[in-house]
């Protein structure tokens, strides 16, 4: 498992998951450290990324999938800690 800051999400900021997604039909693995509450992660074909994906309680550290068909962009919204999408043993491209 590689934790890469190039996968690192921002609070409230579209991710694009263009560069990271692990391939057709695999979930999409995320750790979640430090949240110490929920998590809310949303989706979208756009940076607007507003469909709801999912719901986490991150009050422990915890990893956790996103389905594989999630779309383009992904925003997670948290108060603290650090989000990352797990790689599949390659780091970014960017």
């Amino acid at each position: 498992m590689i934790l890469d800051d190039m996968a690192k999400l921002t609070s409230a900021t579209a991710f694009d998951l263009e560069t990271v997604r692990p391939g057709p039909g695999q979930p999409i693995k995320m750790m979640a450290i430090g949240v110490g509450g929920s998590l809310a992660v949303t989706t979208g074909d756009t940076t607007a990324a507003a469909d709801a994906c999912v719901t986490v309680d991150a009050t422990n550290t915890v990893e956790f999938e996103l389905p594989s068909n999630v779309k383009r962009y992904i925003e997670a919204t948290f108060a603290s800690g650090d989000v990352y999408v797990i790689l599949p043993g390659a780091q970014t491209n960017k």
